[in-house]
């Protein structure tokens, strides 16, 4: 069965053939690497349109979460991400991309970027690692960041109006914590919650190569069984409180998190944030480290309250928290085929 892996796998260790062959060709492998971008739950909520010179970014609202993520803010940042790749890609083919965000006369289309030919062709440095990122929800080894690779992190350009802040002390984790555990509390009482997030867990190798999306067990490091066997187990988990203490330890054993904030909280906002994420987790690959979301929604008040005080925010949003430190690889989550997010114009 390891051919079946290695087909599941080929989408991120094919090499990067841009330039190669016509226009058409070149789009098509623009929208392969925007697709290996991080995205909610592993959803994959987006569709491209291609057009002479130009690619076009739409959601996918059939792959949305309506509850838990009724806004579809996390669709959006996941955009973000995608349209983040396509760009440091565009730059690696030799295009300046040029972005256009929910372009008027297309009321559907969250972003329309142009490719101009580029000045020099030098390509995006953060390139390379488009392949090699990964989340890894495994344990981290808790060592420290050198301060060289902090300060390389912490002076990453942003989008204007997105600010990552940096909580690098044990006092800052138990804070976390103990926000992720009122959220784990109230995802354990929300049931329609649960049955949206059980509907995109992938445990058997079968119903992931199937699907080609979703929370797939062998990405997360957890073993393969039968599906119906692990949404029993994974139920038992979150009532008796297993998934919380688990979390906890991850985040005590991580070198430290990182929460996006944004000045706005709309639509251009949350891609923008996404954009942000995406080049800094680009950044983290090259400096080896590893960054896996925590999993808990940080729209609700349950969480955001609580977060924005400890962090003494005046007028910013959270929108992502994530952990960061080193680990082992683990394996890729999958991607469904360029030709399945394609759609015509």
């Amino acid at each position: 069965m390891a051919g079946a892996w290695d087909a599941v796998d080929a989408i991120w260790a094919r090499p990067f053939a841009a330039g190669a062959g016509d226009e058409a060709e070149t789009l098509r492998e623009l929208v392969r690497c925007a697709i290996l971008a991080p995205n909610a739950h592993n959803t994959q909520p987006w569709r491209f349109a291609l057009g002479p010179g130009t690619i076009r970014i739409l959601p996918d609202y059939a792959r949305s979460m309506p509850h838990g993520d009724p806004g579809d803010r996390e669709l959006m940042i996941s955009l973000g991400c995608a349209l983040e790749n396509l760009c440091v890609a565009a730059r690696r083919a030799g295009y300046a991309p040029c972005v256009e965000y929910f372009p008027a006369a297309e009321p559907d289309v969250c972003a329309l970027v142009r490719l101009e030919p580029g000045a020099d062709g030098a390509g995006d440095p953060l390139f390379d690692a488009i392949a090699a990122r990964h989340t890894n929800r495994g344990a981290y080894d808790g060592r420290p960041i050198p301060a060289a690779d902090l300060a390389e992190l912490q002076g990453l350009c942003l989008e204007p109006g997105v600010r990552i802040r940096y909580l690098m002390t044990a006092a800052d984790k138990e804070a976390i914590i103990r926000i992720l555990n009122r959220g784990f509390a109230w995802q354990k009482r929300n049931r329609a919650f649960q049955r949206e997030l059980h509907s995109w867990m992938r445990f058997s190798r079968a119903k992931t190569i199937r699907h080609l999306d979703g929370l797939c067990a062998r990405a997360i490091g957890k073993p393969l069984v039968p599906d119906p066997l692990a949404h029993v187990i994974v139920h038992a988990m979150t009532l008796s409180g297993y998934e919380a203490r688990e979390m906890a330890q991850r985040v005590r054993g991580s070198s430290g998190l990182i929460a996006v904030l944004t000045e706005r909280n709309d639509r251009r906002a949350w891609l923008d944030a996404g954009r942000s994420l995406q080049r800094t987790l680009l950044c983290m690959t090259q400096l080896g480290l590893r960054t896996a979301h925590l999993n808990q929604n940080w729209q609700w008040p349950v969480t955001t309250e609580p977060l924005a005080r400890y962090l003494g925010l005046d007028g910013e949003y959270p929108q992502v928290v994530l952990r960061i430190g080193y680990a082992p690889p683990l394996p890729h989550s999958p991607r469904r085929p360029v030709e399945s997010v394609l759609v015509e114009r």
